[in-house]
């Protein structure tokens, strides 16, 4: 789940996404030689925050759809897929986080690894991210991550 909070400029780009369908707001990298986009790992730049662009057709078209459901939230394998890069400034809020370890407010964030690829896990000495968490954001019944798009840092 996606949700923006504080919007300023930010750059998009529509790539293919690779052979797993992914929840907005994962945190992608793109692969040039495919022209695809897939789970981040182990990285702070270079990487961006994945969206697409839900329209509902056919029987759907004349209902109201959740924005909690997966039909508006899952981004299917192989479906064009929009990659944000957010700029300084910027807040936005996902559900892309492990919350395995404690965050607190001001902790920077990268990519995970492993089971954690393609969510925010805390950074570590060395790492370099421009991602700062800030506190829990409820959407609702949802709970969110508000993360804020800082200068990039070394941890």
């Amino acid at each position: 789940m996606l949700r923006n909070i504080i919007q300023g400029n930010y750059t998009t780009e529509i790539y293919k996404l690779g052979a797993t369908a992914l929840r907005r707001g994962t945190v992608v990298a793109k692969t040039l030689a495919t022209a695809t986009a897939d789970k981040a790992t182990s990285k702070g730049t270079e990487v961006y925050i994945l969206d697409f662009d839900f329209q509902p057709t056919g029987a759907f078209s004349d209902t109201d759809i959740s924005a909690y459901s997966d039909e508006a939230d899952i981004v299917k394998a192989n479906a064009s897929a929009i990659l944000v890069k957010y700029n300084v400034g910027c807040q936005f809020a996902t559900d892309q986080v492990d919350t395995t370890v404690a965050l607190v407010a001001g902790d920077y964030l990268i990519a995970g690894t492993g089971a954690t690829a393609g969510k925010f896990i805390k950074a570590v000495v060395g790492n370099i991210t421009p991602y700062k968490f800030n506190n829990i954001y409820l959407d609702g019944s949802k709970t969110l991550h508000q993360i804020e798009v800082v200068e990039i840092k070394t941890v």
